[in-house]
């Protein structure tokens, strides 16, 4: 009741204050289409301008008369442009496609125009309409933007697009309704205007809070994205860390074992050599046993270095190799194992040296079945190697669960070793027990760990001296690393 006491006594008229409302609107609108470049902000902002005109300019419509005058007649196409470009802001400014807003564009803006020559086609030949009901002429339009906005209530709910619709059709029933209780055309004009204004207003508010939500989604993406750039450059760098790390444990494990193996190369090669000429004088002098003798010295020092070759192969494979993690059958590998180990000890003792093979509780792990047999063959030929001269060797290859992961060993009867020595044990190049008694470099549980790693596993072995050894690896579960 006050701000109506404070209007009634300003010396503006309330078309006045429409006009200047509609205006400000206008400057609100055309800011707004300055700072978003949004098409639809544009035709909002023409029609906010020919509502000032037209709502501002009543008192010199001939107000007052009840039938269409010339006087009148001229502010009839401002009130149609003004609520079909307010129509067409908002059909560009819902999420609708181009050939819907096309023919609700049609549809909102050829009835009006058609009433506008109609009325112009009455005046010229002197037919009296009443101007009360020429408010008809905003209908259109509104039904249009009412229609098209609960459609785009599908395609992006809860940001108003509801509340749109409703406020274009009061203006419908206002123009319905106060001809039916007999109000004049100038009070029907000045509260058609408060639906558009309220219908403006919400059309700036959902643009708003719709920009702020693409701004909000935007700003999470980039921080998602943030977030995501962050854990890939720490996961490359631990890659290139682990990686590097590595690299060079290798190159000096390569270097150390380049140093060993260079001298241990040499005694082999002179040994051919010499053994080769021993040979060739022997065949000279027609003595063929002799050099069959001399032949056979030489594929045993090729044999040795085969291993040697060999033995550095498996130590890159344990660390360079792409890991391939699959379902296997340890079963299949560890029997697969035992065979070509018995194949291989018939060849080279005969039946002096049968030791006893046991597999128990093996089953399916997710490995990577190139690095589990590598870790294998170590393990049981070490247990091999340091066991010839004893005639009941046996050796147990067994998988039991610890904590829920697979943990697998490799058990013999042999000579074990002492506590002292399970720290140096996996280090490359230190041999156990008598190395003039037993072959090798001191590379195989080097080979092992470094493998076990690979898979993401540890090692770990427990002896006694005279009490035989058993070496175990764990191989987590599904953890390829």
């Amino acid at each position: 009741m006050q701000l109506i006491e404070f209007i009634a006594k300003t010396p503006f008229s309330s078309s006045n204050l429409l006009g200047l409302v509609f205006l400000i609107l206008c400057i609100v609108f055309a800011e707004m289409r300055q700072k978003t470049q949004k098409t639809y902000f544009s035709a909002i902002t023409w029609s906010m301008l020919f509502c000032s005109i037209a709502w501002g300019s009543i008192p010199y419509q001939n107000p007052g008369q009840t039938y269409v005058d010339w006087g009148w007649w001229w502010a009839q196409p401002i009130y149609a442009f003004a609520v079909i470009s307010l129509s067409f802001g908002v059909l560009n400014y819902l999420p609708l496609s181009k050939s819907d807003q096309t023919q609700l564009k049609w549809v909102a803006s050829l009835p009006s125009l058609a009433y506008i020559a109609l009325v112009t086609y009455y005046l010229l030949i002197g037919t009296t309409l009443i101007r009360t009901y020429s408010e008809y002429i905003l209908i259109p339009p509104c039904v249009v933007m009412a229609i098209a906005a609960y459609k785009a209530e599908k395609y992006e709910p809860k940001i108003g697009h509801r509340l749109l619709g409703a406020l274009a059709l009061m203006l419908p029933f206002v123009i319905t309704f106060f001809p039916i209780i007999g109000a004049k055309a100038e009070i029907l004009r000045i509260w058609s205007a408060i639906p558009l204004i309220t219908l403006a207003l919400i059309i700036l508010t959902s643009s708003l809070l719709r920009e702020q939500s693409k701004i909000r989604a935007n700003v999470e993406q980039l921080f998602a994205a943030e977030a995501q750039l962050i854990k890939l450059n720490q996961d490359l760098e631990n890659r290139v860390a682990d990686r590097t790390s590595m690299l060079n444990e290798i190159i000096n494990d390569l270097e150390s074992f380049n140093r060993n193996i260079s001298h241990d190369i040499r005694s082999p090669l002179g040994s051919m050599g010499m053994t080769a000429y021993l040979a060739k004088k022997c065949l000279e002098a027609g003595d063929v046993n002799s050099t069959n003798d001399q032949l056979d010295q030489i594929v045993k020092q090729v044999d040795l270095l085969q291993k040697m070759v060999t033995t550095m192969l498996e130590l890159a494979t344990s660390v360079m190799d792409e890991k391939n993690f699959k379902t296997v059958n340890l079963e299949e590998i560890v029997r697969d194992k035992f065979e070509k180990t018995s194949i291989q000890l018939r060849a080279n003792y005969s039946d002096s040296f049968k030791p006893t093979f046991l597999a128990k509780n093996l089953g399916l792990i997710d490995t990577d079945p190139s690095l589990v047999r590598i870790i294998l063959d170590n393990l049981i030929d070490n247990a091999i190697k340091f066991n010839l001269n004893n005639p009941n060797l046996q050796i147990t290859v067994g998988q039991y669960s610890q904590h829920g992961e697979p943990c697998i060993y490799v058990k013999d009867n042999g000579i074990g070793f002492e506590t002292k020595d399970f720290k140096k044990a996996f280090d490359p190049f230190e041999r156990l027990g008598d190395t003039s008694r037993t072959p090798g470099y001191g590379l195989g549980l080097s080979i092992v760990q470094r493998a076990v790693k690979r898979l993401g596993g540890q090692t770990w072995a427990e002896s006694k001296l005279g009490e035989g050894a058993t070496f175990y690896f764990i191989l987590p579960k599904y953890k390829h690393v």
